[in-house]
């Protein structure tokens, strides 16, 4: 019973995010879109700074059933909100054409899709188990745990204020330069492994916070505009990628746990990277004017 539920709640989480994104960036002018993009986006650390940790502490003094029914109030509050304040046709303020898309934004949008599941694949094989490895630190203490899982959320609330700065003029170098920043945290704490400090440990976590935000934020914006009037369906695809590639990324991590050992994660996150990066910097290259990009 608790499976079939948990599965009806990540169908719902899915269809939701595959549209979210795309809907607000419609219903703003244009010069507002990045910004719209990185406030959607923020509700991912704003949630794990202060959704986690306050359910997890009324679920412990309390009853678990209890955090449950907090959660459902606020669904039904949201629902609520959405009925009466979102507008019924989105699609008004963005003038769309029936011209079909162009070949180099097919192959483009298909390439950021693929960059899309080597991240959420990477992120998702080294997250999956990253309390497990902070317990296996010297230094750890639930007090620490509770601050360093603190730290990840607010890095990525920074990471959503670094987008709405930057997006909308430096979305390709924004990508570029926090995937190779991603890349060299994942490596640098497989090198470090558990003879890590606190403070270097909490330095590289905010960097991984940060990049992580950043990535999974523009990318998404990105297949959003360059497939213009067919931006729903894409976007809509990238989610679903998405989601499959967090799966993949769990299931893989716990096989490199059980055969390898839990530092093995790290390097295999940033060597999936390092693929994503030759993949975006491929993309940048060959097209030269960036016009389509």
């Amino acid at each position: 019973m608790f499976f079939l539920f948990r599965s009806l709640c990540a169908i719902s989480h899915g269809i939701f995010w595959a549209i979210v994104t795309d809907f607000a960036m419609k219903i703003v002018h244009e010069k507002h879109r990045a910004m719209t993009s990185s406030i959607v986006f923020s509700s991912i650390p704003l949630a794990t700074v202060m959704g986690i940790p306050t359910l997890n502490y009324i679920g412990q003094r309390t009853r678990w059933d209890t955090a449950f029914l907090l959660i459902s109030i606020l669904i039904a509050i949201c629902l609520i909100f959405i009925f009466i304040c979102l507008p019924k046709n989105h699609h008004s303020q963005i003038p769309l054409t029936n011209t079909p898309l162009s070949h180099s934004r097919k192959k483009w949008s298909w390439l950021l899709i693929g960059i899309t599941a080597m991240i959420a694949t990477a992120q998702s094989c080294a997250y999956t188990y990253i309390e497990p490895y902070i317990r296996s630190l010297a230094f750890f203490s639930q007090q620490n745990l509770t601050l360093l899982l603190i730290i990840y959320g607010l890095s990525g609330l920074i990471g959503n204020v670094i987008t709405m700065r930057f997006m909308p003029h430096h979305i390709k170098n924004l990508t570029r330069v926090f995937l190779v920043l991603f890349s060299i945290t994942m490596l640098s704490l497989y090198i470090l492994a558990t003879q890590i400090s606190f403070y270097s440990f909490a330095l590289l976590l905010f960097f991984w916070g940060v990049s992580a935000s950043i990535l999974f934020t523009t990318v998404q914006t990105w297949v959003i505009l360059i497939t213009q009037q067919y931006s729903s369906t894409m976007a809509a695809f990238n989610s679903a990628i998405l989601n499959y590639a967090i799966a993949l990324g769990a299931t893989f991590s716990a096989w490199l746990v059980s055969n390898i050992g839990l530092t093995s994660i790290f390097i295999a996150s940033a060597s999936i990277l390092l693929v994503a990066i030759v993949q975006l910097q491929f993309m940048i290259v060959k097209n030269e004017d960036n016009r389509s990009l």
